[in-house]
């Protein structure tokens, strides 16, 4: 019973994990492919080779990204409605979901943050730094979005707390913030945890 409600955070952490890894996942194949298709050409099976770089690599690989972005996007939003269902029905899933999605992305935001590092890297050197203008926003933007089901699920935690706890209002407002926050939201989420009665 507890898999079943806790399924919608694990795909969540799932395919957000995935598309983490994605360019980096695409970055190898396409280095791969090189060492792959060139010996295939030589062995005269071309055609091979022009279906592993260009039909799966070059059309392949960006149908899947779009279908993982927007299997993310849609199992995202299920979430932010689960956390208000949750809010409602089941406070103590509430808090059982805020860890699993804050405590679980971790290894989806290291992914992430590596990989868009390497990426800003190149768009810095390729455009003399002029790139890092409209990218660095962009990251950080697509990268925020992420977090939102797991800040819904601790804006919910808050509001539960402040009934019963008899938290006050600055404290609801200060601790809801730090859900919207990258790093912060995992250190209060460990605080709200600790305080959960």
């Amino acid at each position: 019973m507890k898999t079943g409600k806790n399924r919608l955070p694990k795909l969540y952490i799932g395919l957000t994990t995935f598309l983490a890894a994605f360019g980096f996942l695409w970055a190898l194949l396409v280095i791969g492919a090189d060492l792959v298709v060139e010996p295939m050409e030589k062995m005269g099976a071309g055609a091979a080779g022009y279906w592993v770089f260009d039909v799966f690599l070059l059309r392949g690989m960006p149908i899947l990204l779009l279908c993982t972005i927007v299997a993310c996007i849609i199992v995202g939003i299920a979430n932010v409605v689960c956390a208000f269902r949750n809010y409602r029905q089941t406070p103590e899933l509430c808090m059982r979901n805020l860890k699993l999605l804050k405590f679980g992305m971790i290894p989806c935001f290291v992914i992430n943050f590596i990989w868009m590092m390497c990426l800003g890297l190149g768009v810095a050197v390729a455009s003399n730094l002029i790139g890092l203008a409209w990218f660095v926003p962009v990251a950080v933007i697509a990268t925020w979005l992420y977090l939102l089901p797991g800040a819904f699920y601790g804006v919910q935690v808050v509001r539960i707390m402040r009934h019963r706890q008899g938290r006050g209002a600055g404290w609801c407002i200060f601790n809801g913030f730090l859900q919207f926050c990258f790093v912060l939201d995992v250190i209060d989420a460990a605080y709200l945890a600790n305080e959960w009665v």
